[in-house]
């Protein structure tokens, strides 16, 4: 293990049965640019191949450090990452995807030049081959408030809710954890995380490749577990309303937002969830107005509630259209 040092950047990569990608997602982290770096691979229960591979890296370079656990989910090894953290600064990546070499520096340039906790840069979204930016990339940082970056955020509109893509002063995990057991984890997390700090600097320079296969959650069908996606939407709104009443129009957005990528999920079954579909059309009706008059949600946004008023199947065929023809289909 490495010694705690001001500048040390901890890299935390789950590893859960991605032996095909593992590899090229390691090799990008061992040569960045930075090389002040604590890699912690969490191999959690990995039934494949998986564990040997990341030993192996750790005999081939210092700085990688290997956890072996059992199978304990996403959050799970995430947080044994964290555990062991011994950087000042912590970054996720996903053991299928892979990030540019300059991904680390990027993000400590953005916090060290803007006084800021966490840094944010855009994502290549890699799918068939293809790679396209997120968001149109620049070269430009803007510095927000944790508010202003936490609202950003739940609007989809700079960045998203995932984990990864980001880099958190350690200090962001003092008292927050990823919920164990839970899908779409993130978006019960990101934001606590952001609003326990004072600055985000957001740089839109594509970075980090996001790989879509067909084993990722955000492209797996639906299943009641789903739900937790409007679980975690409903903690933001509840969380708002407590403590924040700025992120409460962003925190109707995103109940909606919910309710739509669920209804997508479903496919033409969506008539074998009845309680499920009968919960969201509630919460569909009950916010759906808000977010038509809210001047800070997309035309994407409004597109799609106008969709929903046609019924669930019509929505569902014009979404999986708009999907296969941009790519976008994740968690914003």
């Amino acid at each position: 293990m490495h010694s705690s040092t001001s500048d040390l950047v901890t890299i935390i990569v789950p590893v859960y049965k991605t032996k095909e990608f593992l590899n090229k997602c390691i090799d990008s982290i061992v040569h960045q640019t930075y090389k002040d770096l604590q890699i912690i691979l969490v191999d959690d229960g990995s039934p494949d191949e998986c564990g040997a591979i990341c030993d192996d890296w750790a005999k081939r370079d210092k700085r990688v450090y290997v956890i072996h656990k059992e199978n304990g989910g996403l959050s799970d090894a995430r947080n044994a990452g964290v555990a062991c953290a011994e950087g000042t600064y912590i970054t996720f990546i996903d053991s299928d995807d892979w990030i540019e070499e300059d991904y680390v520096s990027y993000l400590m340039e953005g916090i060290l030049n803007y006084d800021a906790q966490v840094s944010v840069c855009n994502l290549f979204t890699v799918r068939d081959g293809r790679a396209d930016p997120w968001r149109k990339p620049d070269n430009r940082y803007r510095v927000m408030t944790s508010v202003d970056a936490v609202k950003d955020m739940m609007y989809g509109h700079s960045f998203d809710t995932s984990a990864c893509a980001k880099m958190y002063h350690r200090s962001c995990f003092d008292s927050i954890r990823f919920p164990v057991g839970r899908l779409y984890e993130e978006v019960a997390t990101t934001y606590r995380l952001l609003l326990s700090q004072k600055r985000v600097a957001v740089g839109m320079r594509p970075l980090y490749n996001y790989v879509k296969h067909s084993n990722s959650i955000v492209t797996s069908r639906f299943s009641p577990r789903s739900m937790d996606m409007l679980r975690a939407s409903k903690e933001y709104m509840a969380f708002a309303q407590e403590s924040y009443p700025e992120l409460i129009l962003s925190a109707n957005r995103r109940m909606i937002y919910s309710c739509c990528y669920l209804f997508k999920t479903m496919g033409y079954d969506w008539k074998q969830y009845p309680q499920e579909v009968s919960e969201l059309k509630g919460i569909y009706r009950k916010y759906y107005r808000g977010v038509l008059a809210d001047a800070n949600a997309s035309r994407r946004d409004k597109a799609a509630i106008l969709l929903l008023l046609f019924g669930i199947s019509p929505f569902q065929m014009v979404w999986h259209i708009y999907s296969k023809l941009t790519g976008r289909e994740g968690n914003s």
